[in-house]
């Protein structure tokens, strides 16, 4: 079946999986669940339609770099309804459970409040890295 998405995985380990979506124009990721919270950076400024399994549906307008987080449990479709430009994002995706430190920390430095009403939460990351060892 020609769903008009297709992925490709840059990363994956034992807790993490990095991929690139590419939605063409009509085009959608089927219905999937995410098992645990993840965090989503569009590469393209546009709109996208997440259709939740029980037939809500948001209208999410996409800013290239401004990422968005997502919480665990979250089962969708994502569609383009354009017809002329893809929509491109890269998606961040816990694999497996991670310490409280390591959960509390990381994910807060990628996070934006895009999408509050799906549980998106923002934490300002000036100088939180520092306390996880970064430079």
């Amino acid at each position: 079946m020609a769903t008009g998405s297709h992925a490709e995985t840059q990363l994956e380990n034992d807790l993490f999986r990095v991929t690139k979506w590419t939605i063409d124009p009509g085009g959608a990721i089927p219905l999937h669940r995410h098992e645990y919270e993840y965090v989503v950076v569009p590469l393209v400024t546009g709109t996208m339609h997440v259709v939740t399994a029980d037939g809500d549906e948001i209208i999410a307008e996409l800013v290239v770099g401004q990422s968005y987080s997502r919480p665990a449990g979250s089962e969708h479709t994502v569609e383009n309804r354009g017809d002329r430009d893809p929509i491109i994002f890269v998606e961040v995706e816990r694999l497996s459970e991670l310490s409280t430190q390591r959960s509390g920390d990381a994910w807060a430095l990628a996070i934006n409040p895009v999408w509050p009403e799906l549980g998106g939460n923002w934490h300002p990351p000036i100088g939180r890295h520092k306390n996880m060892g970064f430079p």
